[in-house]
Order: C-alpha cells, then sequence, then structure tokens
C-alpha cells in the first residue's frame, strides 16, 4: 500500500507505509544516540528536531538518487511508472528494460554519481556552517546527510545486481557479449553471491557480537538483494520468451465485466464464485476503468454494501491496455509495471477485446515450450523459474500421455491447490491443470509428478518424469530495486 504524494518531472512520487516506520526508527537513532555523541550538550528539543530534519534530508536525497536514474531513462524514451520510497529506501519503476547496454550503463551510474555530487556540496556547505559557527541545529543534519550520501553511493556501486553496481557490471557484460539475457544470468549469480556473503556477516554479528540491530539490518539487506536478483532474472525470462506471442494469441476473450454501480458486496459474492481477482469496468458498452481484489483495502467491510465498483475502480486513464498483435513482451513489461497484475485488450476501436492475466501469460509459455519438445524421455526432468503475487491465484498445467496423469507436491505454508481439472488444449491435446493461491512472500517449490494410472494389476506408480517449479512470491508488482 503507497500514498502518492507528488509528481516530478511528470513522474508520480508515492510513500510505502513502511517509510513511515523507518523514518522514525531513523529520527530516533540519529537524535537522540548518534548526534549526542558528536554535539554533547543537547536538550531533548534540539535532539528531536536534528533527526526529524535528518530523517527528511535522507530520503530527500534518496529520492533525488531515483530522480537521476529516472530522468536518464524518460530523456532516452522510457517509460517511468512511478518512485516509491519505501522501508530499504527507494525504488523507480521503469516499464522497459534498456534497449543497449550503453543506455544501462547510464542508467546505473546516474544515482550514485548524484549522490557523490550531493555528498560534495553538502560537506562544503557543512565546512562553511562550522567555520561561521552556524547552529547546531544547521552543522548535525548537514553533517549527517553529507555522510549519508557518501554512504549510498558507495553501498550502491556493490556489484549485487538488481542495485546499480549490478546493473553497471551487467551493462559491461553485456557489451561484451551482446546478449542481455545471459548477462542478466551472469549479474544476478554475482548479486545472489554478495548477498550471502552480506547476510553471513549479519549472522555473526547477530551470534557472536550480539549486535541485534546491526545483524538483523544485515539480514534483511542481503534478503532484499537475493529476492531482488531471482524475480529480475524471472521477469526477464518470461519476457524473452514472450517476444514470438501476440495480445491475441494470449488473450481471454470471454470477460467477465462489472458496471461501476456494482456494491462492493455483490462484487466480493462475484469474486467468491467466479475466482477471479479482478474485472474490467464497463459502462455503455466502454472501458472506464479495473477493478481488483486489492481495492476492498480502501473501504471498512462493514460499508461495502453502501460503497460502489466506481468509487475504488482504477480509472481507464491508469490502465494498462494493448491492441490485439502488439507482443507478449510488451504485455509482460505493462503487467509488472502495473499494480493490476492484468493487462486489457482493445480492438482497433478501443473496445473490450479481451483480458490477459498471469496465468495467460503463464499458459501461453507452456504451450510454447510443449510446441518445442517433440519427446520426452521416460526418465526426464525439468526445472522452471517463476514470479507470483503474493495472495493471488495462478496456474500451473502440464500435458497428459495416454495411461498417466499429474500430481503436486508443495508446501501448504506456501500454497493452496484451489481444484485441479483436465481441459483440452491446441488440437485436442488433453492438458492437467492445476490452480494454486499464493499464501505468503517467499521461495517454495511445486513439483509436479507423472505417474502411472493403476489397472486392474497394477496399482498407481510414480514415473520418472517431473516437472520442479522453484516460484518466488513476492509483492504486488515486479520491481526494478535501487537503493
Amino acid at each position: 500500500m503507497s500514498l502518492t504524494v507528488g509528481r516530478i518531472y511528470g513522474i508520480p512520487i508515492q510513500i510505502d507505509y513502511s517509510w513511515f516506520i523507518i523514518f522514525l526508527l531513523i529520527a530516533w537513532t540519529v537524535g537522540f544516540d548518534l548526534m549526542p555523541i558528536n554535539y554533547p550538550g543537547l536538550g531533548f528539543l534540539d535532539e528531536l528536531v536534528i533527526g526529524v530534519v535528518s530523517s527528511l534530508a535522507l530520503f530527500a536525497s534518496v529520492l533525488i538518487h531515483e530522480l537521476a536514474h529516472s530522468v536518464v531513462a524518460k530523456r532516452s524514451g522510457m517509460k517511468i511508472t512511478r518512485i516509491t520510497l519505501f522501508l530499504f529506501g527507494g525504488v523507480s519503476e521503469i516499464a522497459d528494460e534498456p534497449s543497449t547496454a550503453n543506455l544501462e550503463l547510464k542508467m546505473a551510474l546516474a544515482g550514485p554519481l548524484t549522490s557523490l555530487a550531493l555528498a560534495g556540496v553538502l560537506n562544503a556547505a557543512w565546512f562553511l556552517s562550522v567555520f561561521v559557527n552556524a547552529s547546531v541545529l544547521i552543522q548535525a543534519p548537514l553533517q549527517y546527510i553529507a555522510w549519508v550520501n557518501e554512504v549510498v553511493a558507495a553501498f550502491n556501486l556493490i556489484p549485487a545486481f538488481p542495485m546499480d553496481g549490478g546493473r553497471v557490471l551487467r551493462s559491461l557484460i553485456w557489451r561484451r557479449n551482446g546478449d542481455l539475457l545471459a548477462s542478466t544470468r551472469s549479474a544476478a549469480s554475482v548479486g545472489r553471491a554478495i548477498s550471502y556473503v552480506i547476510m553471513g556477516i549479519g549472522a555473526f554479528f547477530l551470534i557472536f557480537l550480539l549486535e541485534i540491530f546491526t545483524g538483523l539490518w544485515l539480514l534483511l539487506i542481503g534478503w532484499f538483494i537475493a529476492s531482488g536478483a531471482r524475480s529480475s532474472l524471472s521477469q526477464l525470462i518470461i519476457e524473452e520468451g514472450m517476444k514470438k506471442s501476440t495480445a491475441r494469441e494470449m488473450m481471454s476473450s470471454k470477460v467477465d465485466v462489472v458496471q461501476p454501480n456494482l456494491t462492493l458486496s455483490d462484487l466480493h459474492d462475484m469474486i467468491i464464485r467466479q475466482g477471479h481477482n479482478g474485472y474490467p469496468v464497463i459502462e455503455d458498452g466502454q472501458l472506464v476503468g479495473c477493478v481488483t481484489i486489492d481495492d476492498f483495502r480502501k473501504v471498512k467491510k462493514e460499508e461495502w454494501g453502501n460503497v460502489f465498483v466506481k468509487d475504488v475502480m482504477t480509472p481507464r486513464s491508469e490502465v494498462p491496455t494493448v491492441g490485439m498483435d502488439e507482443s507478449g513482451q510488451v504485455v509482460v513489461h505493462l503487467m509488472n509495471s502495473s499494480r493490476l497484475g492484468r493487462v486489457i485488450v482493445v480492438d482497433s476501436q478501443g473496445k473490450l477485446a479481451g483480458i490477459i492475466t498471469r496465468s495467460d501469460v503463464l499458459r501461453m509459455m507452456q504451450m510454447r515450450e510443449a510446441a518445442a519438445i517433440e519427446t520426452v524421455a521416460v526418465h526426464s526432468s525439468r526445472q522452471k523459474i517463476m514470479s507470483v503475487n503474493s495472495g493471488m491465484y495462478f496456474e500451473l498445467q502440464e500435458q497428459l500421455m495416454q495411461g498417466y496423469d499429474w500430481v503436486a507436491e508443495f508446501d501448504p505454508n506456501f500454497f493452496q491447490l484451489a481444484r485441479s481439472w483436465v481441459d483440452a488444449g491446441v488440437q485436442g491435446v488433453m492438458i492437467k491443470k492445476f490452480n494454486f493461491l499464493a499464501m505468503r512472500p517467499g521461495t517454495s517449490t511445486i513439483t509436479l509428478h507423472q505417474i502411472a494410472q493403476p489397472t486392474p494389476s497394477r496399482p498407481a506408480t510414480r514415473g520418472g518424469i517431473y516437472v520442479r517449479y522453484t516460484i518466488s512470491i513476492i509483492g504486488p508488482a515486479s520491481q526494478i530495486a535501487n537503493q
């Protein structure tokens, strides 16, 4: 959940609710722990003012850092969805991957170089404030925020993808081999290795030095980097696999829609009955918005009967839409940059033609994979990596061979099996489908085993074929993260 606080250079600026936690923590730590050591004799009010001003200045610096990335990207023709300040700093959500390695390099370096420039200016201002014997209320925040910008620049240059340094590393590898996907795999591997080192240091601080705050903070940072590397790589793999597909091929043309005057109580009943997470909103045959299960959070449950879809829906101007002949890669970009988890397909007149959900994207990937494999060895296995949203339904499916079935093994702490069924696929090929609910953020596996169906002389036995899905359950949207 985020709060929009304005726009800069046409880019929406949002504050995640987790930001308020870290804002208060930094204000308290700087004002009442750090600054009294450097400036003894401060009163309570002075400490409070210094802490609040320093915390605000910190996040202003993070915002400027992210704006540097976004301005370079926007001037190169890329779409910036939003900049969000949250627990770990800031994130620029960019709808597209850079088109060239040189553009990636410029975008990645823009943030740290801006932070270094800020550090230089602020250090000069601090020295001047000391020289003229300015108030401690000016000296202390200047000293702190100059130091913080130095730390932010240095930290972000660590080659841990998807941070700035990791993106610099990817761009240099990309310039050498010309392969974005292979470069991302290499950078993500380095990022994961560095994240494990950071978590190891955090565990050392926590267990052996009993530094609880430092240890937990390093563990969180390491986990954040590892999670970002996995989700960024998974996102790119999906996008690359969708290049040859079109929205027409991916979409579901039979779309359940709702009217803007439907109450949230009635909408809730529809969601329970039909199992959808969201609906296009149609009025007089025209698309006017989109409503999802997340929109219920805007209203107290006891008020659902008096609140209408039009009061909480995402308006048409903010709903991601594509034409029927748009590439699947563009569809996945839009889906990942949007917090709706779906893309609306419109015809040449701009009328609703279909809808594409994450399940539709996964289905198309599996169909293309199945078409490329003519035979499967008896003892073969496959590994697949994907990411889904926490609290969302998603679908897995595999082709059925005569005399065999598929069964699923999974951790019930992460997944709930809603239902499984057999359906006819392309050219009458039978497909076994599993519909799962992602329960909570984290990484876990779902393994689909092929089993031989029982006969009068033989019980059901597990064959040698299995497909293991390593699934990252993430937040409302995949993000390109920068500190």
